[in-house]
């Protein structure tokens, strides 16, 4: 398996998601369970792919989120 497979994370807290869009992590959870966007059940904590959002954000609204620089701003 290349090792940029392993360059970035796959999965986002609801911290992480809403420090990149600039909105309080109660809002992606709100979002989440209103099925805005899409959210991955990992037992009882939910992980946020930052590429099927943006491309559930281009398919309903044409949206386009800027590319995702992992570990930049985020904790």
């Amino acid at each position: 398996m290349p090792l940029s497979e392993f360059a970035e994370p796959a999965l986002l807290t609801a911290i992480q998601l809403g420090e990149y869009l600039s909105v309080s992590p109660k809002t992606v959870f709100q979002w989440s369970k209103q099925g805005r966007i899409p959210v991955i059940r990992m037992g009882s904590a939910l992980r946020f792919d930052p590429k099927a959002i943006a491309a559930e954000s281009v398919q309903r609204c044409g949206l386009i989120m800027p590319k995702l620089r992992i570990g930049v701003g985020l904790r």
